[in-house]
C-alpha cells in the first residue's frame, strides 16, 4: 500500500479509537506511517536515509514484535502500526508478521492485490467516503436537522 492509503486507514482508526484526543489521533496517524521507515522512498523513510539501509523492507517494522514495542511506548502508536500492518497484509507481498520467521503472511484474496493497483485506488475511495460520512454525521448533520 502507498503512504496515502496508510494515512487514510490511520485517519479512520483515529476517528474510531481516539475521537476526542489530539494526542491519540496524532500518534495513530504517525503509527500508520512509521512502519515504512524501512523503505527509502516512503513518506517517512526518505527523511531518515540510514534506517532503510539497515532494515529490510516489510521485516521487523511490519511484525508483531514492532507492534508490541510501539505499544510499550504508547498504545495509540501501536494502533496505527496495527492498521499499517493489516493494510500491507492485503497485498501480494504480505508481511513478516512473526519476524524473524521468514514466512510472509497475507490475507487469502491478497494474491490479486498490487500496491498502487486498482484495488488500492478503490480502497482509498472507500476510506475517503467513510471518513467524510463520519465527519458529516458528527459535525454537520446535527446542526442541519433539528
Amino acid at each position: 500500500m502507498t503512504g496515502k492509503t496508510h494515512l487514510l486507514g490511520g485517519a479512520l482508526a483515529a476517528m474510531l479509537l481516539a475521537p476526542n484526543s489530539i494526542e491519540g489521533s496524532s500518534l495513530i496517524l504517525l503509527g500508520s506511517l512509521i512502519s515504512d521507515i524501512d523503505h527509502p522512498k516512503s513518506t517517512i523513510g526518505k527523511y531518515v536515509p540510514l534506517i532503510p539501509r539497515l532494515l529490510p523492507h516489510r521485516g521487523l517494522t511490519h511484525s508483531m514484535i514492532f507492534c508490541v514495542l510501539c505499544y510499550l511506548l504508547n498504545p495509540f502508536l501501536s494502533y496505527g502500526v496495527g492498521v499499517h500492518i493489516m493494510l500491507d497484509m492485503m497485498t501480494t507481498s504480505g508481511v513478516k508478521l512473526f519476524y524473524p520467521l521468514p514466512n510472509n503472511i497475507r490475507f487469502p484474496l491478497a494474491k490479486f492485490v498490487k500496491t498502487n493497483g486498482i484495488f488500492e485506488v478503490l480502497l482509498e475511495f472507500l476510506l475517503i467516503i467513510v471518513i467524510f460520512y463520519m465527519t458529516y454525521e458528527k459535525y454537520i448533520a446535527k446542526y442541519l436537522f433539528f
